[in-house]
């Protein structure tokens, strides 16, 4: 690929480290003379409008890395309505542009980089106040190694107070308006034997844009640990080594383990952990989960224990430990590793997914260790010349969980209660 248009594509990515999203690999994908290696994904963006007073110059677009609650970076349009980003290989973004007066909400695009280039075109379109957001929810259900679509499924929509229920059709689609302005809440339905992982069943929206998708994904209520590959396949242990003895996959295509006991599904807390994590006992150096001992409102005081918020869900604690440090200008740099991190299945295909990387509850890590043995097993058979999960296991590691105000738990072999600067390793764990 040739000479970036824009020269401002190394601010780019100092910007995004600034911001805690990118890595050190992203500079090491620019070249000396601005060109792109294949580690980075260039994204062309085009805007225009045909909206009279609207401006396609000067527009300043947010872009949002793995899930981030805020801007990773900023790019704004040329005279042309041009601009241009350069995204690591591997991370989800998603580009959010500004309202204009008279002018219908663009929706949000979002992507998972993992291609070398990439064409964005959006048009501002003159406004009517009768419109509101045209909202189209997906419901579907992993069937084996893809997707089908759920016909009657259910979701209640609650806006003002007053709820409304909706019944998919035999697409899976859901659709309905909510005018500009409003906060609503879809709550999807509990189905039998079916779960959404992650406490996903509940989204609280504003009705901000044109158009919005969004799509509910429910998961066989099937307990156990599971070894997933590379396309998002999963297998117990002897279906495994099974496959294995047949030459249909090899051990290197094992990526991850998934943890779904009855308790984690109960409470919407579902995980996957690295595989060649657990092998390598590869983490990067250890670092502080915050270095001024500060205390965070938006999570428990003390959150080991079975009845506490987050104790099962570290994705939304982790979320909210950044946000919060974001805003009080605290840093976080264990949740801001596990956070940066993520890994994607399918890539490439339709069936593509990302899993956000975060910071491990205590309740997720009492589970690691209830199942330690069978996870021991998997490792063994699947990487047979490696370090096995006990010596990693007793490495104390953080999690998401606060003790006190100066004080967070970490895990070895148990909860540990330790200074919030100390400097500990960091294991992501992937939402699954």
């Amino acid at each position: 690929m040739g000479k970036l248009v824009d020269d401002s594509a190394l601010s780019v990515i100092l910007l995004a480290q600034k911001n805690r999203e990118a890595t050190e690999q992203d500079v090491a994908n620019l070249t000396t003379d601005g060109s792109v290696n294949v580690g980075s994904e260039a994204v062309s963006i085009v805007v225009t409008s045909d909206v009279q007073g609207a401006a396609i110059s000067g527009l300043v677009i947010n872009a949002y890395y793995n899930n981030a609650s805020f801007p990773s970076t900023t790019i704004t349009t040329d005279s042309n309505g041009f601009a241009q980003l350069l995204v690591p290989n591997g991370y989800k973004y998603r580009l959010s542009f500004p309202t204009q007066q008279g002018c219908r909400e663009i929706a949000d695009i979002i992507h998972t980089a993992s291609v070398s280039q990439r064409s964005v075109e959006v048009k501002y379109v003159e406004q009517s106040q009768a419109d509101g957001e045209a909202v189209t929810v997906t419901l579907q259900q992993k069937s084996g190694e893809g997707y089908t679509k759920i016909n009657e499924g259910t979701i209640n929509v609650t806006v003002d107070g007053v709820t409304t229920p909706y019944t998919s059709n035999a697409q899976g689609k859901i659709t309905f308006t909510i005018p500009y302005g409003k906060q609503y809440i879809i709550t999807a339905g509990q189905r039998e034997n079916w779960y959404i992982p992650q406490n996903g069943y509940a989204i609280s929206l504003t009705a901000s844009q044109s158009a919005r998708a969004v799509i509910y994904t429910y998961h066989n209520v099937n307990t156990g640990l599971f070894i997933v590959d590379g396309d998002g396949n999963e297998y117990t242990l002897s279906q495994f080594e099974a496959a294995v003895a047949e030459g249909t996959v090899q051990n290197s295509d094992a990526k991850l383990i998934a943890v779904k006991t009855t308790t984690l599904i109960n409470n919407g807390g579902t995980f996957a952990v690295d595989i060649d994590h657990l092998r390598n006992r590869d983490y990067g150096s250890n670092c502080q989960w915050n270095g001024n001992n500060a205390q965070f409102n938006s999570i428990p005081l003390n959150g080991n224990s079975t009845s506490a918020n987050y104790y099962y869900d570290g994705l939304t604690a982790s979320r909210l430990i950044q946000a919060e440090g974001d805003e009080r200008g605290l840093g976080t740099p264990a949740v801001d590793r596990a956070l940066s991190m993520s890994r994607v299945l399918a890539e490439g295909t339709a069936d593509e997914r990302t899993l956000p990387g975060f910071l491990g509850s205590v309740g997720q890590w009492v589970q690691i260790w209830a199942n330690a043995s069978e996870i021991d097993d998997i490792i063994q058979s699947v990487r047979p010349n490696g370090t096995y999960l006990f010596s990693t296991l007793t490495t104390q590691k953080w999690t998401s969980t606060q003790s006190d105000a100066n004080n967070a738990w970490n895990w070895g072999s148990s909860a540990y209660n330790n200074n919030k600067s100390s400097s500990f390793v960091v294991l992501p764990f992937f939402a699954y």
